[in-house]
């Protein structure tokens, strides 16, 4: 929660794994703190909010230290290898791209979440109420795919992406 997860996270053993319901907009939150090394940045659908000719400040932690850069960039590296040896391996993930894949119950929210520094992209596929999506599948076989697709047809197909150290 300190690195901007806005819900309650119960606890319970699968929670170190990130077995809690979210939303997009927060996993892009948390994850821009990595891009930003350990640096919180207010992530929203938008950019200024305006009543009454006055602008309404955005809540958040924006600007505030919440772990240390040898931290984040820490993380991103072991993120890497999802992309190379985990659950995002067969996706065509494009060099350097660090990533984390997740699936709920019964393949319900099949999600990946890449960072192609200094860029993130969050894909989650899924319902809204607890419908199973595909059978038997997880994020790293369908949600990943689809953003290394996306990822090689913005960037180009010999896209690379490295992580500078901080």
């Amino acid at each position: 929660q300190d690195i901007g997860f806005s819900d309650v996270i119960y606890s319970h053993y699968p929670m170190a794994l990130g077995a809690f319901a979210t939303t997009p907009l927060n996993v892009g939150e948390i994850y821009t703190t990595f891009v930003n090394f350990g640096t919180a940045t207010n992530v929203s659908l938008f950019q200024r909010i305006i009543i009454d000719g006055r602008d309404v400040p955005l809540t958040g932690k924006s600007g505030e230290q919440l772990f240390s850069r040898q931290t984040a960039y820490d993380v991103m590296k072991i993120m890497q290898d999802v992309s190379v040896y985990g659950t995002g391996a067969s996706a065509g993930l494009p060099k350097g791209v660090a990533a984390k894949t997740g699936t709920s119950d019964e393949s319900s929210d099949l999600w990946t979440v890449a960072i192609a520094y200094p860029y993130i992209v969050v894909l989650w596929l899924g319902y809204d109420g607890a419908n199973a999506l595909l059978q038997n599948k997880s994020g790293g076989d369908v949600a990943a795919p689809v953003v290394a697709e996306f990822l090689k047809n913005y960037f180009g197909m010999d896209a690379q992406f490295q992580i500078p150290e901080p």
